[in-house]
């Protein structure tokens, strides 16, 4: 339920299933966020939120989704696979599952494998259209499209040859209710959470930033991280769906301010260029 509560002292522990008592795996939270229900758990983007709804907490008797419901939900969502978009090229992703990572790495899949999973971390990869596919799906209701760079085809009498009109691939398989609670979490990040900077002057934006780690770890034992942001505005009527990817930058730092730029800049941008002095020679 949206108002399940769970408490982040800022990380998780987790015992070695062979070595209980020598060995603990710590996971961590960006920060000690205290009591989080499910709206100020996305809207603070808490970490340790996330792993108890993906790998849950047994000894705390708190059940998770596990990994085989979490990747059965994020194809669903369109993550593993391409998009359709009319552009070459475009690179599948991968939604990894306890038979890929034995298949392919080796080693049986883990319940740390779950938590990291559950954030997006972890092995899981995604493109930016993947994830704006995604977004537009909460945003819309459920439906899954299928993007388009081209609009239309004209000759040269400005006659349409061909119009790409919407497409829906799928619906998720997801009840609206469910998709308006994430909806409301995503507007109370940008309202009083991590996606603040995503905030437009007169447009109700809902976002959800994403700071994603990636390479070799460093000396400090962190990360180098990609900035991420998906969103959607209006709130209550959405129009349009954005998303940032910055390399090497953060979710809440780069890639939310560039999107509130690109949103203020669609609802506002046509009217700012029609207020400007014409060209004069």
């Amino acid at each position: 339920a949206p108002w399940t509560t769970i408490t982040s002292r800022g990380y998780i522990t987790v015992e070695n299933e062979f070595d209980p008592k020598n060995i603990v795996y710590t996971y961590r939270d960006w920060a000690p966020l205290g009591s989080l229900d499910f709206y100020s758990g996305l809207a603070m983007s808490s970490n340790v939120y996330f792993y108890y709804l993906a790998g849950g907490k047994s000894d705390e008797g708190f059940r998770g989704l596990g990994v085989e419901r979490i990747a059965a939900y994020a194809r669903a969502f369109g993550l593993g696979q391409p998009t359709g978009i009319d552009i070459p090229g475009e690179s599948d992703g991968l939604v990894p599952d306890t038979k890929w990572k034995e298949e392919t790495v080796g080693e049986p899949w883990t319940l740390g494998d779950t938590y990291n999973f559950g954030i997006g971390q972890g092995y899981v990869a995604s493109t930016p259209m993947q994830m704006l596919t995604a977004i537009s799906a909460i945003a819309n209701g459920g439906n899954l499209l299928t993007p388009h760079v081209m609009k239309e085809l004209r000759d040269s009498y400005g006659k349409v040859i061909q119009s790409y009109e919407t497409k829906i691939r799928a619906k998720v398989p997801v009840d609206e209710s469910y998709l308006q609670v994430v909806r409301a979490a995503m507007r109370q990040s940008v309202t009083g959470g991590v996606a603040k900077n995503a905030a437009v002057a007169g447009i109700d934006v809902a976002g959800k930033t994403g700071t994603a780690e990636f390479g070799p770890q460093l000396s400090n034992g962190k990360y180098e991280t990609h900035g991420w942001f998906v969103g959607f505005a209006p709130y209550d009527d959405p129009q349009i769906a954005v998303v940032v990817f910055v390399q090497r930058g953060t979710g809440g730092n780069d890639a939310s301010p560039a999107a509130s730029k690109i949103i203020d800049y669609y609802f506002r941008g046509a009217r700012l260029t029609a207020a400007l002095p014409e060209d004069r020679p």
